[in-house]
């Protein structure tokens, strides 16, 4: 039993228990056997993890140190260390929990501040402690002390395979092996650090509108252009005008009114009209880099709801009101009229000029919506960067180059109008070259409602 020597793997977290991890090193080192440990190999990598369930395989003990850290998680949600834990457990090594005092006072650097992780230390402990070969210390002497005590009780009570001396030739190569195995595990380190630094630097892109994370829309309240037409009645016309009025006129005016639902046509045209005159809002596209490396070619999607319209700056403009084609009243005329024969000269030289604009003066009927016929695509490119319009999918789409780390770019070319009061969402996508997906988040977008009137 003495003439065999063990290989014993020593699991921990890195940063809070180096000099607790070294102790034992020498502790082990003291009884003449072989500690060894992959605790460096901190990225999820399966060439990697196949060297430690290797490492962990040719070992004849497990020991694992567990402080007030979690460490870092692996693709499966739990820490590298809980999953050589788990691990050696499958493959029966035996394994000696050492679990320092929970009640003793901690650096920052020593304790795990994230709930989440501090949640999954709790579970992890009460998982190790449930074996009977676990001990608990306060400080690094004390663990060694318990090292020392255990590990030689586990080699007599259950000895495992071990290394037993071979000869002089058996022994040189041996210890080429051994030399060769720690250079290649020295450069693998130091690749595996290169890898964490590389992962470490990436952008991180943001967005906003308008500098902030919801948008608030305002839809004027409009009142109707025109409530109804109001035929004449022959009967209700004064006595000094019956001169310069006949009832064919009056037919003739009152079978030329629009009907209720052409006036209603006429409305929501008009209503269309000014509330792309008066509800027109321009917004300011934020896109931050907050990360520590510089982004190439990205690409922004904003799917607005379909209660928005969307313009840019170039095809935007106010539009003229509508009136709606009614014949002149003859009341008007017989007004002018006969202000005309009973008025002076100069008074009769004003109602003549009157008159002659109530005569020429036109009406046109409502034009379609213009806002609606712009382009189905609308492209453009503003300096350092491009961006389209796609009206089917109500989305704008923004492309640039680059955006170096702690920098923004702003673009303020678009416009958009509410068609009604709502409450929903805007879809933004965002993805780069550094991206291995693309990053998807919403911006709430709130449309109300302001009483106005034409």
């Amino acid at each position: 039993m003495y003439n065999t020597k063990y290989q014993i793997f020593i699991s921990s977290t890195y940063e809070d228990l180096k000099e607790a991890r070294s102790k034992v090193q020498e502790t082990i080192l003291g009884l003449y056997h072989f500690p060894i440990g992959m605790e460096m190999f901190s990225a999820d990598n399966d060439e990697q993890w196949e060297i430690i369930k290797d490492t962990i395989d040719n070992s004849d003990y497990y020991v694992i140190l567990i402080g007030h850290r979690y460490g870092s998680i692996t693709s499966e949600g739990i820490s590298y260390t809980e999953k050589e834990y788990d691990y050696a457990l499958e493959k029966g090594v035996p394994i000696y929990a050492f679990v320092r005092e929970r009640d003793i006072s901690t650096t920052s650097r020593e304790r795990e501040n994230d709930p989440e992780k501090m949640k999954k230390l709790e579970n992890f402990i009460t998982k190790a402690t449930s074996n009977k070969m676990c001990n608990f210390w306060t400080n690094i002497d004390e663990l060694a002390t318990q090292v020392a005590i255990a590990l030689p009780k586990a080699f007599a009570r259950n000895p495992q395979t071990g290394w037993t001396r071979g000869s002089g030739e058996d022994i040189q190569t041996i210890s080429k092996e051994l030399a060769a195995a720690t250079e290649e595990n020295r450069k693998l380190r130091k690749k595996i650090d290169s890898l964490s630094s590389l992962q470490q630097k990436k952008p991180e892109l943001a967005l906003k509108i308008n500098d902030s994370d919801n948008l608030t829309v305002n839809l004027k309240d409009l009142t109707d252009y025109y409530q109804r037409a109001t035929p004449l009645d022959e009967n209700n016309i004064e006595a000094h005008l019956l001169k310069y009025i006949n009832k064919d006129l009056i037919l003739k005016y009152n079978k030329s009114l629009p009907t209720q639902e052409d006036i209603t046509k006429f409305n929501i045209e008009a209503n269309k009209i000014q509330r792309h005159n008066l509800c027109a809002q321009k917004i300011i596209v934020t896109i931050e880099n907050n990360g520590c490396a510089k982004a190439n070619n990205i690409r922004v999607d904003l799917k607005f709801p379909n209660t928005i319209i969307i313009l840019d700056n170039d095809n935007y403009k106010k539009l003229s009101l509508p009136r709606l084609s009614i014949e002149k009243s003859p009341l008007q005329i017989a007004q002018a009229k006969y202000n005309i024969d009973h008025g002076s000269k100069d008074h009769k030289d004003l109602m003549l000029s009157m008159y002659e604009n109530i005569q020429t003066q036109s009406n046109s009927t409502p034009p379609i919506y213009e806002a609606e016929n712009t382009p189905p695509i609308i492209v453009n490119t503003k300096g350092d960067h491009s961006y389209n319009i796609n009206k089917k999918n109500n989305t704008i789409s923004i492309e640039f180059n680059e955006l170096v780390h702690k920098r923004y770019l702003n673009i303020d070319n678009f416009i958009i109008i509410p068609k009604q009061i709502n409450k929903g969402i805007i879809e933004v996508s965002v993805h780069c070259e550094e991206f291995d997906e693309i990053k998807h988040s919403e911006i709430p977008i709130e449309i109300i409602t302001i009483q106005t009137h034409l």
